[in-house]
């Protein structure tokens, strides 16, 4: 077993430890198989906080509305992502083989502060392709439905079935084959991007005391087609599917 000591102010980042990991509160530790899963499961936290951080501050940079961020991180290709990932995973696995102990803040400042103009670059030329094709389908005036297909069809596919639980607080949670990627997840709009950038191909939709809004089920439908189905529907009009039995 690997135990690692940590410190962070950021009390998400420790919410999603005591999911992902065993915490052994004799030791204030997290317990964890080995080093390399320590440093894959810290870098998938990392990962979404420093996408999260770079599109804020793209936003910030060209006053881009923050609440459309999601929609400008499609354009930031599967394989960008990955090798983001695979990058910040190289970078703990090299600090955690040396250290039992992790400091969230320090780790982001130090050990990747040099890094950060390199992850500005990538968000900044997506921001770009954004501006740029958003120029050109504004002439062409596509619907919406026509967009999301084409940014769907972009993106190589590396989940074949997904799976949207929608609990009775209304969160969703969003998972593939083998990987949560979202939780406690409320917006709609956060679970199709990740649906395109994965490039589901698939999707099943279990409402558990939750319900999709219509307009989210129609895109759903329109994009994925006969590829969706929906189980525990309610109160649901004849235009939308029945209950699969």
């Amino acid at each position: 077993m690997f135990d690692l000591q940590i410190h962070s102010k950021n009390l998400e980042f420790i919410e999603f430890l005591r999911q992902n990991a065993t915490y052994e509160a004799a030791n204030d530790a997290f317990l964890f198989t080995t080093v390399e899963q320590a440093s894959h499961t810290i870098a998938r936290f990392m990962l979404v906080y420093i996408k999260n951080q770079q599109l804020e501050k793209v936003c910030h940079t060209y006053s881009f509305p923050i609440e459309r961020q999601d929609e400008l991180s499609l354009y930031l290709s599967s394989e960008q992502i990955d090798k983001l990932y695979q990058f910040i995973s190289q970078k703990l696995l090299i600090f955690l083989s040396k250290s039992s102990f992790f400091d969230f803040e320090a780790f982001l400042q130090f050990r990747l502060g040099d890094e950060q103009s390199i992850f500005f670059k990538m968000f900044d030329i997506a921001y770009d392709e954004f501006i740029e094709i958003q120029a050109q389908e504004n002439e062409e005036e596509p619907s919406t439905i026509e967009y999301l297909k084409k940014m769907h069809a972009k993106q190589p596919c590396q989940e074949e079935k997904m799976t949207i639980i929608v609990e009775n607080s209304g969160d969703i949670r969003l998972e593939g084959k083998e990987t949560v990627y979202l939780e406690h997840e409320p917006e709609e709009d956060t679970i199709l991007s990740y649906l395109i950038l994965l490039g589901a191909k698939e999707v099943e939709v279990h409402e558990l005391g939750g319900i999709l809004s219509h307009e989210y089920m129609s895109i759903l439908m329109q994009l994925f087609g006969e590829k969706v189905v929906f189980h525990g529907l309610k109160n649901r009009t004849s235009s939308y599917p029945k209950k699969e039995r």
